[in-house]
């Protein structure tokens, strides 16, 4: 059976992303799924402090990677003597990493020669269809227990907001507070009823919309440390929190706003204030 070595990169939405593809794309092709996951500045959880897996999924594991794996699987850089590159010329038949490929992930592996068994992907973001297998990556029982807490918190009527701000430009350019206010002063007059549940790196934007809405806005105050355990843990309760409302608004250019419409398949409205050119 061929071998793919996933290394996924980036934060919570991005790994989640990566993971599910990979895990689908493996079922597809018929090859074991090797992932090696990496604590990091943007990640300070390790998969199983989140995730189980299911019994359902076969031909998988998932290693949380250890100081060998910095030298051998990691990204290359200065930290770890470049080694990796070396190593993956070594171990593996072909490579993919997503910042120097311009082809896809699928069609960089069919065209691939026959003869290659072993292949390594480095990548943050969805390649394949994953929404069948969002139901086989489930929250660890002690997070899915906050989650539900959490969730007592919203009616039938509650909105998911989510503004993403500190470290993504686009989002501040794109997705203004007053685009939100608006949206969400839209939503009121067409549905009284309409409350919103608030997530956000920013607590001035969660102040803001609260002195606006008043009880009608829910939020929670996290740890917005994502190098943290911690952090990543508050990040992910707020992702299911928001895959349990009646639809999502969510900030430009944000993979998390996304993710959470995909978790459960709810509508997803994304805040953008200059459209595409038709060209």
């Amino acid at each position: 059976m061929k071998q793919l070595t996933l290394v996924p990169e980036g934060g919570l939405g991005n790994r989640m992303y990566a993971v599910t593809s990979a895990i689908a794309f493996a079922k597809e092709h018929n090859v074991r799924l090797n992932i090696i996951w990496f604590k990091d500045k943007g990640m300070g959880a390790g998969f199983y402090d989140l995730f189980t897996l299911s019994p359902e999924i076969e031909n998988i594991e998932i290693k949380e990677a250890g100081l060998i794996d910095f030298y051998t699987s990691a990204k290359p850089m200065k930290s770890n003597f470049f080694l990796p590159r070396l190593y993956r010329k070594l171990k593996f038949d072909a490579a993919y990493i997503w910042y120097k490929e311009k082809k896809s992930v699928r069609e960089w592996y069919v065209s691939q020669p026959e003869a290659y068994s072993s292949f390594y992907i480095f990548l943050c973001n969805k390649f394949c269809d994953n929404h069948a297998f969002f139901n086989l990556l489930s929250p660890v029982n002690t997070i899915q227990k906050r989650i539900d807490e959490r969730t007592k918190l919203l009616s039938p009527h509650t909105i998911g907001i989510h503004i993403r701000r500190t470290d993504l430009t686009a989002a501040i350019i794109q997705s203004p507070l007053s685009a939100f206010i608006d949206k969400m002063q839209q939503e009121i007059s067409i549905h009284p009823e309409t409350n919103f549940y608030v997530a956000s790196d920013s607590k001035e934007e969660k102040n803001k919309l609260t002195e606006i809405f008043g009880d009608r806005v829910i939020t929670v105050d996290n740890n917005l440390k994502r190098k943290t355990k911690d952090g990543i843990v508050d990040a992910l309760i707020e992702l299911y929190t928001l895959a349990s409302t009646k639809k999502i608004i969510g900030s430009f250019y944000s993979t998390y706003s996304v993710l959470a419409s995909e978790i459960k398949a709810i509508p997803v409205e994304i805040i953008q204030l200059t459209k595409p050119s038709m060209k």
